[in-house]
């Protein structure tokens, strides 16, 4: 989806995609991770912020970044309301390493986001996140599977193309189903080293 409709669509209140709860894949995740605390995540694409929300209530130290500023001013008042205080700024995910986003994350979680990316800008993505992510860092990442989104134009996610764009630096650790099937399921880890 082109970030100008995606901002027109949060600012007249149509987000069809947007949930009040965490995604069940995310739940899951976070019951094999370390302890949170000390920890960092980054929830890209992270619209009016459950998931953000979520991980602040456990203890992750959390980003959320989203390129809407209505879905941050929404996910700033939820996080409020429930007692958290997630960083959540408006930017662009091609630009996370011009951003003072603190430091390198342990937790990456795009759910929907990679899936509508028109290729050259998946490019500039795959680069950032590598760049923000530290070793060993977990990057889920859930979206349609390629060529079933409802909407046209979106390319969906192929964990083979995915894997090629992020390159020798992560390594696919899961493939799976997501959001009762709908969706695509990619776990990646950040390699240490990568050749």
């Amino acid at each position: 989806m082109r970030p100008l409709l995606y901002r027109l669509m949060y600012a007249v209140g149509f987000t069809p995609w947007d949930r009040d709860v965490p995604s069940a894949e995310l739940v899951e995740l976070v019951k094999e991770l370390p302890d949170p605390h000390g920890r960092r995540a980054l929830d890209l694409g992270c619209g009016t912020g459950s998931n953000a929300i979520y991980l602040a209530g456990l203890g992750w130290d959390v980003v959320g970044v989203d390129t809407a500023p209505n879905a941050i001013a929404q996910a700033r008042r939820r996080a409020k309301a429930a007692g958290v205080d997630p960083r959540l700024l408006v930017g662009d995910v091609t630009e996370l390493s011009r951003m003072s986003l603190g430091g390198p994350f342990d937790l990456l979680v795009d759910r929907g986001l990679m899936h509508a990316l028109p290729d050259p800008v998946r490019v500039g993505y795959a680069r950032e996140i590598t760049e923000v992510a530290r070793p060993g860092c977990v990057l889920l990442m859930t979206g349609f599977w390629a060529g079933k989104a409802f909407t046209p134009g979106t390319p969906g996610l192929e964990a083979g193309v995915i894997s090629g764009l992020l390159g020798a630096a992560w390594e696919l650790e899961r493939k799976g189903e997501a959001e009762d099937g709908r969706f695509v399921l990619l776990l990646f880890r950040r390699r240490d080293r990568h050749p």
